[in-house]
């Protein structure tokens, strides 16, 4: 749930209490119990007025031919990366839009319209419509993308993010990101984007350059 869904619920209950209010209290007290309602309502709603006014404040890329589209658009030119997490293995904590990450580990708006699109090698869309995820930015100064990986996910507080991997023969290999593991049957796994492309190196072969963005997409 959304922090505009949120306060329509919160206000929406508050607006009924205040019907039953005036119409139970007599006259003398109305006024001091409605008064009390709605100040409580506001103390419990300024943290979400607060999230949603910041939100609102953020603008985006809107540029399809640009690989951050629909990312903030202070991060223009800067190294991404971002999750995405689907309807069949949501995650508990970023269940609602895309939620944009600073690189101070605080969210900083969330995108109900971002829907980080990338393309497999035959050009077709990969992705659900109900698909959630989290977006790190601002990052700079890497040249490898397994580094950025574990020093964005290190960022956020809760290891809500945690990566595990298995190191093989041929490298790195993820195989659970924020307690949403792949299939041991591979019928899920989690898939690597270069800029909304397929990459064609693992994470630890990958070298990223100052605007590159990283995209790690759970796939079934």
């Amino acid at each position: 749930m959304n922090s505009m869904q949120d306060l329509t619920l919160v206000f929406g209950a508050v607006a009924i209490i205040t019907i039953v209010i005036m119409k139970t209290i007599d006259e003398d007290n109305r006024l001091k119990f409605i008064s009390g309602t709605w100040i409580l309502a506001l103390v419990l709603t300024a943290p979400m007025l607060s999230e949603l006014w910041a939100s609102q404040a953020i603008s985006y890329v809107d540029d399809d031919g640009n690989s951050h589209d629909g990312l903030p658009q202070k991060w223009n030119g800067t190294q991404v990366i971002c999750f995405d997490f689907s309807s069949d293995s949501s995650h508990p904590v970023f269940m609602s839009g895309t939620t944009m990450i600073s690189t101070s580990g605080e969210s900083i708006s969330v995108n109900d319209a971002f829907n980080g699109s990338v393309a497999s090698w035959d050009g077709s869309f990969v992705g659900d419509a109900a698909m959630t995820g989290v977006c790190i930015g601002g990052l700079s100064g890497y040249t490898n993308g397994f580094d950025l990986t574990l020093d964005a996910v290190a960022l956020l507080p809760n290891r809500d993010l945690e990566v595990i991997y298995d190191v093989g023969d041929y490298g790195s290999f993820v195989t659970s990101i924020g307690g949403v593991a792949q299939a041991d049957d591979w019928s899920s796994w989690w898939g690597l984007y270069i800029n909304g492309a397929e990459a064609s190196v693992g994470i630890g072969d990958l070298q990223i350059d100052a605007d590159d963005v990283i995209t790690w997409r759970i796939e079934s």
